[in-house]
């Protein structure tokens, strides 16, 4: 067993993989207004300004979705959950895990096969 298992540990692309902005940056920030306050405590009280400034950012991402850190996670390849699950149901519909939701085979006579081999059901209302 590798030590990375062991301690549960992630590389950088698993972590990214896990990991969505908001996840982030919840625990970017409390890191460093942890070490602001205790460099607060310990060098001079100006360290205090840290987490004033880390926790104002923090507020404008909840009210707006958007701090000055957005841009930096983006760059690096963190994602959205919204992006995140979209891209799940996306593999999940890929590898078939959808297939089990498909018309009765009554409906199935009426639908016709699209280009990509899906089959368009047409609406019943519709063609009253």
């Amino acid at each position: 067993m590798r030590s990375r298992e062991v301690f549960g540990l992630l590389s950088r692309k698993e972590a990214q993989e896990r990991a969505n902005i908001e996840r982030v940056l919840e625990a970017n920030a409390a890191s460093v207004a942890f070490a602001g306050t205790v460099l607060a405590a310990t060098v001079h009280k100006r360290w205090l300004m840290l987490p004033v400034l880390v926790t104002g950012f923090l507020f404008q991402h909840a009210l707006q979705g958007w701090c000055p850190r957005v841009p930096v996670l983006r760059w690096l390849g963190y994602r959205t959950s919204r992006e995140i699950e979209t891209e799940r149901v996306a593999l999940k519909a890929l590898r078939g895990d959808f297939g089990k939701i498909a018309p009765p085979d009554a409906e199935r006579q009426r639908s016709q096969p699209c280009a990509s081999g899906c089959a368009i059901v047409a609406n019943p209302s519709s063609s009253r």
